[in-house]
């Protein structure tokens, strides 16, 4: 039996901190919010679910460039006020251990 293996990548640090600047110069589709409910804003960068009071930003974001197979679009949220990047590589996070669903992909996506 082969063993899998993974590697946990969360968003890049240029991604977050264009994220923060667009949002602070107006951007359209950057909204800025304050997460009223626990479990409702998974960050991408730290790889935690935002809490209740902290303000996040929601934007449109395609992981997986386009002209690859499984290419898409989609609204993802990055904490405003900053974070500490995710760095357990191989240990997936522990807050979204319960009731989370996450694609895996190979080295060619």
């Amino acid at each position: 039996m082969k063993t899998a293996t993974f590697h946990i990548v969360p968003l890049p640090t240029e991604i977050a901190d264009a994220a923060r600047r667009a949002v602070n110069g107006g951007a359209v589709d950057h909204a800025l919010i304050t997460v009223d409910s626990p479990g409702s804003s998974p960050c991408r960068y730290c790889l935690r679910w935002a809490k209740p009071g902290e303000r996040v930003i929601l934007f449109p974001y395609a992981a997986i460039p386009s002209g690859h197979p499984y290419s898409e679009t989609g609204p993802i949220f990055v904490h405003a006020d900053g974070c500490q990047r995710y760095s357990a590589a191989n240990e997936y996070p522990a807050d979204f251990r319960n009731g989370r669903v996450f694609r895996a992909y190979d080295s060619k996506y």
